[in-house]
């Protein structure tokens, strides 16, 4: 298991992580979203389940190399797949990212994810992770009108303007991620 605490100073950003999960759960769950266990909410810490393997931010740097389309395939469909479920629910992400989506090894005979792995992607799923800064329309009265949620290099223009955001954003995110998946670097 993996935890995750909040300070005081979060409890607003507990409340969206565990309502948005509790409404992404809700509607039977997707293999490519990675749900909490169990909420502790006076304590404010929220289990997952431990995914062997990495975030892909952090796989990319120990690489040291870009991505072929081949091998960025499995990680973008997952990613595409878990954003169409999102969506479906109403949900905006937020905070889209490569660091946001960790590789799951189901195959115990997997130590290490390396580049040739994610040619096959069996036994490899991506899974995108942290909802502490999404969006549901049940939410809408948590938002601080002058904070902008999110990783600056991933944030659509509206978003940094100030904008309401919707699944748009998460789509630009995603093709951010996707370039920096095959490139190793922001397009801006």
């Amino acid at each position: 298991f993996v935890l995750k605490r909040f300070s005081e100073l979060n409890r607003v950003r507990f409340k969206l992580e565990k309502t948005i999960q509790d409404i992404l759960r809700s509607r039977g769950g997707h293999k490519n979203v990675l749900l909490a266990d169990e909420f502790l909410e006076e304590q404010m810490i929220v289990i997952t389940p431990y995914a062997r393997g990495r975030d892909v931010n952090r796989m990319q740097k120990e690489w040291k190399a870009m991505l072929t389309p081949l091998q960025a395939k499995g990680i973008v469909s997952g990613l595409c797949d878990a954003l169409q479920y999102l969506h479906e629910c109403d949900v905006v992400h937020r905070d889209v990212k490569d660091g946001n989506i960790v590789l799951d090894i189901a195959n115990p005979d997997l130590k290490k994810i390396t580049l040739r792995d994610l040619e096959h992607s069996s036994g490899i799923t991506p899974k995108l992770f942290d909802y502490d800064v999404g969006w549901h329309e049940t939410l809408a009265h948590l938002d601080n009108p002058n904070e902008i949620l999110g990783t600056p290099h991933y944030l659509a223009p509206e978003v940094i303007r100030g904008e309401k955001c919707d699944p748009r954003a998460d789509i630009y995110a995603a093709g951010i991620t996707i370039y920096k998946l095959l490139t190793r670097h922001f397009p801006f």
